[in-house]
C-alpha cells in the first residue's frame, strides 16, 4: 500500500496503515514520515499475514499518531474475478474523523477527560 503524504518542512510525523477485513481490525504498520520535499513524502507498506480465507470486504485506513484519518483504500477480495475490485491506489479522502458527534447533541452527556 503506497501513501504520498504532504509533509512540509520540520514535519516529523508517524503514520500507520491500519488494516481490516469485514470490519475486523487484523494489522496495523507504523511508518515514519520526515518532511522536506516538495512533492511531499511517499511510503508504502505491505501485509504479509493475511487470514486462511482473505475474501471479504478489505478497508486499509491511513492514520496519524494523533488518531486523526488522512484517507482510506477499500478493495473486495473474492473467488469470481467478476466480483472482485481493484485496489487501484486511488485513496478516499476521509472526511470528518474521530469526531465525537454525541458532543454536538443538545442534552447529551460528554466524555469525563
Amino acid at each position: 500500500m503506497y501513501s504520498a503524504i504532504r509533509a512540509p518542512r520540520g514535519l516529523s510525523e508517524t503514520i500507520t496503515h491500519v488494516w481490516y477485513q469485514n470490519g475486523e481490525r487484523l494489522d496495523s504498520v507504523a511508518l515514519e514520515i520526515a518532511g522536506g520535499r516538495e512533492k511531499g513524502y511517499r511510503a508504502w507498506s505491505h501485509k504479509q499475514n493475511f487470514p486462511d480465507d482473505p475474501r471479504g470486504d478489505w478497508r486499509v485506513d491511513i492514520m496519524t499518531a494523533g488518531g486523526q484519518r488522512l484517507g482510506l483504500l477499500r478493495f473486495h477480495v473474492a473467488d469470481d474475478p467478476a466480483l472482485a475490485t481493484r485496489a487501484d491506489s486511488h485513496i478516499q479522502p476521509a472526511g470528518i474523523s474521530l469526531l465525537h458527534l454525541r458532543k454536538l447533541v443538545p442534552g447529551q452527556l460528554k466524555e469525563a477527560p
